[in-house]
């Protein structure tokens, strides 16, 4: 374990390499080699960023390359590292063999400032706030050297074993809920009381929400598929008038329908959330796909007009709350009296094609 800020690696190092393609750097991981970071030496490597577009694992990472100077003392500090028991490792990268150079070699390492690690216990308990999950399945671990973890006991009771003394962060988490994390000072004697409480997450949303709408009376029916999700409770049903900003709230349902009576032209855009009330603070899904419903007697929309034929002029339009174009072709025919020419055409016949 680091013990102070006095502490610090150094070494010889000998090194020939193909100059910003191959070369070495040193790292360090606090999570029993899972992930590494750079540890920067006294003085800093030879070269900020190793040449990218390459093979070469340390692409873009700093690293000494090129030729030293002989045999180079380097010293790296690890002060950062104080009341911790990192891994650390040597890390060569070459992006080939092409050069034929001998590479980084290092001898009479030393390492100054340690002590021999301090473990100890934490211990706690872990419950739901909503969900159905399973109490023993959710992992409770302590970074740190060797990461150590453990489950809880049916009453949610839990203790990890072999945890670095020291500032930790411990960590509480399992599918379907959001994960529980809290920093812990861990003496030697261990630490009780590390309780955690896991919210489940939202629901995901309802699917296949669709309207419809008798022309007659105004009632529009609204249908959906329930929430993948047996904890839901009530689904909120909302609504906006196209071209409007916000949706409002209409009304909810505890099943997949809901009905409203619709008293005014227009065009009318639904969407639906699933809520868990279960939980201390209800929890609610994003919103569902949008339904469409058309009400009334609507105009075209984007009416444009094309009249560079001889015999016709091309309209089209959009229908109401649609992307699709339709089309009419308009056939025009010249009257017969020469008196009257110029003069407008008159339209003759009309079809329309979608």
């Amino acid at each position: 374990m680091v013990a102070n800020d006095h502490a610090v690696i150094e070494f010889y190092g000998w090194w020939r390499t193909d100059f910003g393609w191959d070369g070495c750097n040193f790292k360090a991981s606090l999570d029993g080699g899972q992930t590494w970071e750079i540890v920067t030496p006294e003085g800093g490597y030879t070269i900020d960023a190793m040449f990218t577009g390459s093979q070469n694992p340390l692409s873009g990472e700093p690293a000494w390359t090129d030729v030293s100077s002989g045999w180079e003392h380097i010293e790296i500090p690890l002060d950062d590292y104080i009341g911790e028991a990192p891994m650390f490792k040597f890390h060569f990268g070459s992006s080939d063999w092409a050069q034929g150079n001998p590479g980084f070699y290092l001898d009479d390492v030393i390492m100054w400032g340690l002590t021999t690690p301090v473990y100890a216990t934490v211990s706690g308990n872990v419950s739901f706030d909503g969900g159905n999950g399973t109490i023993t399945a959710v992992d409770v671990s302590a970074n740190g050297h060797g990461s150590p973890n453990t489950h809880p006991a049916a009453n949610g009771s839990y203790t990890i074993s072999n945890v670095l003394t020291g500032q930790r962060t411990v960590t509480a988490s399992l599918a379907g809920y959001h994960p529980a994390s809290q920093p812990v000072t861990v003496v030697q004697g261990g630490n009780t009381g590390v309780n955690f409480t896991l919210t489940r997450l939202d629901p995901p949303p309802p699917t296949n929400v669709a309207g419809s709408v008798n022309s007659a009376s105004g009632l529009m029916t609204l249908t959906w598929t329930a929430a993948a999700d047996p904890l839901v409770d009530v689904y909120t049903i909302y609504r906006r008038i196209a071209g409007d900003p916000d949706f409002v709230q209409q009304g909810t349902s505890t099943g997949t329908t809901f009905q409203q009576t619709l008293t005014a032209d227009g065009i009318y855009q639904y969407v639906v959330t699933a809520t868990d009330n279960n939980v201390n603070v209800p929890v609610t899904s994003i919103r569902s796909n949008q339904a469409t419903v058309l009400y009334g007697e609507l105009p075209v929309t984007q009416l444009g007009a094309d009249g560079n034929y001889d015999d016709r002029i091309h309209l089209s339009w959009l229908t109401p709350a649609s992307s699709k174009e339709l089309n009419c072709s308009m056939t025009m025919v010249q009257p017969n009296s020469s008196t009257l020419w110029p003069s407008l055409p008159v339209l003759q016949t009309i079809s329309v094609c979608a």
